[in-house]
């Protein structure tokens, strides 16, 4: 596919700012009921969005996956259920647009979230419907201009979480700034129910599948990238990028630790 439109990199998060909202959304309707926990997504600082992830078998987990672009690193803040967090440890994987993090308690304790998902191992995600959560701008108000009929981007921080909905449509390898990440891509256009966009702020927000055999969700995407600041363009249809968790995932396997959350027994002698 050849890359015609400019990709602006959205540094922080990518949703909306209006109550009981998802992302942009097209129809201004409440956010799909069917979703993860909302704990799942939690705020990275001040200016982006995070992932939980774990091993299905886990009670808890102390990891996050987000995206690079938005800076920060170790002892960086993280909000998960409105708890702050800090990042204890922290791995790159080259010049991906993504990186797993390993979070402590203020107080230097195991994060111990509750609320986590498994990461994506499959290749087919084309044509899935998926969910978008994240702590992003949200719907501001519409317009028409040369480009088309948008709406702009409402929000001045990255404390509102919102959800939305759209159907992946392609895959593509994109290099933006010092980064070249394999990529899944939306349009926002489709007439998909409680159709979504994504914006300022939801950097590193997860779009999250169904696994047709467990009927759990997986994150097969980070949110990254969009082709318009400020607005996002329904007619003719803007495309969102997220980072592919798919084409990553023996890296995340690799750094993920096998642990078991069964008690430890003590001898006693």
């Amino acid at each position: 596919m050849k890359y015609v439109k400019t990709i602006i990199i959205i540094f922080i998060a990518i949703l909306i700012e209006l109550p009981s909202l998802a992302v942009v959304l097209h129809d201004d309707s409440d956010s799909p009921t069917n979703r993860p926990a909302d704990n799942v997504v939690g705020r990275w600082s001040s200016n982006a969005s995070a992932v939980a992830i774990g091993r299905s078998n886990w009670e808890n987990t102390d990891y996050i996956i987000t995206a690079r672009h938005q800076g920060g690193g170790v002892n960086t803040s993280v909000y998960f259920g409105g708890t702050e967090y800090k990042v204890a440890q922290q791995w790159l994987n080259n010049s991906v647009d993504m990186r797993i993090c390993r979070l402590e308690t203020t107080d230097g304790d195991d994060a111990d979230l509750i609320n986590f998902v498994q990461w994506y191992t499959g290749t087919n995600e084309t044509s899935s419907p998926i969910v978008i959560g994240g702590f992003g701008k949200g719907r501001g108000s519409s317009g028409t201009d040369g480009g088309g009929h948008y709406y702009t981007w409402l929000g001045t921080d990255n404390l509102t979480q919102r959800w939305g909905a759209n159907i992946t449509d392609s895959t593509n390898v994109i290099p933006a700034d010092s980064y070249t990440s394999d990529v899944i891509g939306i349009h926002f256009g489709n007439a998909v129910s409680k159709e979504c966009a994504v914006a300022e702020w939801d950097s590193g927000g997860g779009w999250f599948i169904k696994n047709n055999l467990s009927t759990r969700w997986e994150l097969i995407a980070l949110s990254a990238y969009v082709e318009h600041n400020e607005k996002s363009y329904y007619s003719p249809s803007d495309q969102n990028y997220g980072v592919r968790v798919g084409s990553y995932a023996q890296w995340i396997d690799s750094i993920i630790p096998a642990k078991s959350n069964s008690p430890t027994l003590i001898l006693i002698q």
